[in-house]
């Protein structure tokens, strides 16, 4: 049997695609021959139509009874035909609104597919018609449109790579840069030099900058001036001059950090220059352990206080603060913290454990069962336990607040863990009116008056003032979206190393031994609120 013509092929299956979305049957009877056979679906015999009368009752039910809104491209570059027998392969695009029956409230849905038909030919009739369809539907097809290019179809379908930017040159020198970025910078650092063989050579004067990105820990006031004195003691004309620090959580917003992230921006130092492993030991020697670099790497991009997602932080405050006025055996003023066991027994190294830092854990036990029990009672327990759960509910900005027991050598202590975006003064606050409900300065009624207030308003109650912030320990910024993309491991989490981990575990007994030093605060603080109420008294 004669091949069939690329000619009758596409006029058959453009009047095909004209019957379909004119919804003609008419136009459709017309194309096939009196016994044709139309296979909607192999191998089901509900879906096999023999003869042009039951091809046309097929297209009223299914065509113009279910379908609207139909559109149809036939992709005529894919079309194969059979070389010695009236045969051809063909591919199209259709969508369309399709009506399903007995969908309650879900009738109506968006169909699109790529469909693949073999046609046996009679003349110019078809006689024969094999249909095979693959439905464009879920999460991880990116249909391509009716519309595309076919050019465009077929990179789609392939999934080709995304063609590279055409090759950029410099008029000058004629050197070809893959990038106009890169063409730019070269502009930018060289200077044209004219003759018979003008180049473009490097400008000595040109600027150059590296941006190092360093996770660290401090216990200092101001960090920001103590990291940069130490940069220049490690030697200005070898690192370059620090032009700028950004900070992942500004410092102000707490008194110290167990972690946090700071880019620094050097100029006048080619990025490969920077000896990072003689920062890491340096750093920690120049401050005197008040900066502890944990880790690091050069980046392209700032971690700038808008890339955090949040925040979490600490505040430890002794169990003995947390009295009620009323079972207060002594003054509060005269409270001194080593009553309580002291600190230098547990940080002799022969207390240390095998890793060499004691383990600071959490508890999830009855008071009884832990070492807490010798400094506080379950009724202040439960006090603290909910009063932390009534500022996370009444807190928007407040994703956790929780109040926790603490193992040896810091059982005297409650931590109150806390996520948030936190601005200046927000946890201050929240923590001082914490603290006026634990020890009954007020009431449940007013604790839950003052927390449906703004921040600001709560220092305005004669109990109820700021919580110290040199007492705040930010213990890390959430930023695993930065992390991703500059391929660093700064925070802690599963893919740190140990060495990093080691050293942030050693850095967390650091900032406990350093806040257990700084009672005599909260001691003041605690002062100044019993002056307060003693003066209201008088009154």
């Amino acid at each position: 049997m004669p091949s069939v013509s690329r000619e009758t092929v596409l006029a058959a299956v453009r009047k095909y695609g004209e019957a379909w979305t004119a919804q003609d049957p008419t136009q459709i009877e017309n194309l096939f021959t009196q016994n044709a056979i139309y296979v909607e679906r192999p191998f089901d015999r509900k879906a096999t139509f023999r003869g042009r009368e039951a091809i046309e009752k097929y297209w009223k039910y299914q065509i113009c009874g279910k379908q609207s809104n139909i559109l149809f491209r036939h992709v005529e570059s894919e079309m194969v035909r059979d070389a010695d027998r009236p045969i051809a392969v063909v591919k199209w695009l259709a969508e369309f609104d399709n009506f399903r029956e007995n969908r309650a409230g879900k009738g109506e849905k968006k169909v699109r597919f790529c469909q693949i038909a073999k046609l046996i030919f009679e003349g110019s009739k078809i006689c024969y018609l094999e249909e095979y369809a693959q439905g464009m539907a879920g999460s991880a097809v990116k249909w391509p449109g009716i519309d595309a290019t076919e050019e465009d179809l077929w990179s789609r379908i392939r999934f080709d790579p995304p063609k590279p930017p055409p090759a950029v040159a410099c008029e000058l020198c004629n050197s070809r840069f893959p990038s106009r970025t890169q063409l730019f910078t070269h502009l930018k650092e060289t200077t044209y030099t004219e003759g018979p063989d003008g180049t473009c050579t490097p400008n000595l004067r040109t600027k150059r900058e590296a941006l190092l990105c360093l996770s660290i820990t401090y216990t200092c006031k101001f960090p920001e001036e103590i990291l940069v004195d130490a940069f220049h003691k490690l030697g200005c004309d070898f690192f370059g001059k620090v032009e700028a620090l950004t900070w992942a959580v500004p410092p102000i917003l707490s008194g110290m950090a167990l972690v946090n992230i700071v880019t620094i921006k050097f100029v006048h130092i080619p990025k490969k220059d920077i000896p990072f492993a003689l920062i890491s030991s340096k750093i920690s020697e120049i401050t005197k352990n008040q900066i502890v670099v944990h880790g690091g790497g050069l980046v392209n991009r700032p971690c700038a206080p808008e890339r955090r997602e949040f925040e979490k932080y600490a505040v430890f405050i002794p169990w003995v603060f947390l009295k009620s006025q009323g079972n207060c055996e002594a003054n509060d003023a005269s409270i001194k913290v080593d009553e309580s066991p002291t600190m230098k027994a547990f940080i002799d190294k022969n207390e240390m454990n095998k890793s060499g830092s004691p383990r600071v854990k959490m508890w999830r036990k009855p008071l009884e069962e832990t070492a807490a029990s010798m400094f506080t009672t379950n009724d202040i327990l439960s006090a603290t336990k909910r009063a932390a759960r009534l500022v996370q509910e009444a807190s928007e900005n407040v994703f956790k607040f929780r109040s926790s027991t603490m193992d040896e050598p810091f059982h005297h202590c409650c931590k109150l863990s806390i996520s948030m975006l936190n601005s200046p003064g927000d946890i201050e606050n929240l923590v001082g009116l914490m603290i006026a409900y634990v020890r009954s300065d007020i009431d449940r009624t007013e604790f839950e008056a003052k927390l449906e207030e703004n921040s600001s308003h709560y220092p305005r109650h004669t109990l109820i003032r700021a919580f110290p912030s040199e007492l705040v320990v930010l213990m890390e910024p959430a930023i695993s979206r930065y992390e991703n993309k500059v391929k660093l491991s700064l925070c802690r989490n599963k893919g740190m190393s140990d060495k990093v981990a080691t050293s942030i575990e050693h850095a967390e007994m650091a900032i406990l031994c350093e806040t257990d030093k700084r009672q005599d605060i909260l001691i003041d603080w605690i002062s100044d609120r019993n002056d307060l109420q003693n003066l209201k008294n008088d009154l």
